[in-house]
């Protein structure tokens, strides 16, 4: 009897892993494929991005916003933070936040999205206000920063759910995320 309870253990496939809505992700290098779609009461835009994040530096590549062309942001962990753009330019600036601000025309919380992206609450924030979980443990929305974060669905990378679509929402800006594909290193 125990020999077929051990059988019946090891020929069930794992469960695949919620990232549980804690301070910090286990996720900590990730390269993200996605579409963006940012709106505030003044325009829309569509772009598509594709994010690398590991715990030294980050690389954002959006293509298409607000008809930039190639727009390229690289930034450390240390505070550098660069923009670069499809003519030559070069930008730099105390905060990815910021620099966006100033060159597309709307703020976005950079230092929290790196975790709201993977389905976690930021540490670097004040503490979520709001968060629902789904029946898996993963999170359906939080509250944070003053913007309002909602998870439409999740896709399997690897043993982990990571969300595929993601609305964020402050005041007059809103965007939407769908992400196409998620490679991860945990």
């Amino acid at each position: 009897m125990l020999s077929l309870s051990i059988i019946g253990c090891a020929s069930s496939p794992p469960e695949p892993m919620a990232l549980a809505p804690a301070a910090s992700s286990p996720i900590d290098t990730w390269t993200l494929r996605a579409g963006l779609v940012v709106r505030t009461a003044q325009r829309a835009s569509r772009a598509t991005v594709l994010w690398r994040q590991n715990p030294a530096n980050y690389t954002l590549r959006f293509t298409g916003l607000l008809g930039t062309g190639l727009f390229e942001v690289r930034g450390s962990e240390s505070g550098e933070v660069e923009a670069r753009f499809a003519d030559g330019r070069r930008r730099q600036a105390q905060s990815p936040d910021r620099l966006l601000e100033s060159e597309i025309g709307w703020s976005a919380p950079f230092s929290d999205l790196r975790y709201w992206i993977v389905g976690a609450v930021s540490p670097q924030a004040d503490p979520a206000a709001e968060i629902l979980l789904d029946a898996e443990g993963r999170v359906v929305s939080l509250k944070q920063s003053g913007w309002t974060v909602r998870y439409e669905n999740y896709q399997l990378s690897g043993s982990l759910s990571l969300p595929e679509r993601i609305h964020f929402s402050k005041g007059e800006v809103s965007a939407e995320v769908r992400v196409h594909a998620w490679t991860l290193k945990v």
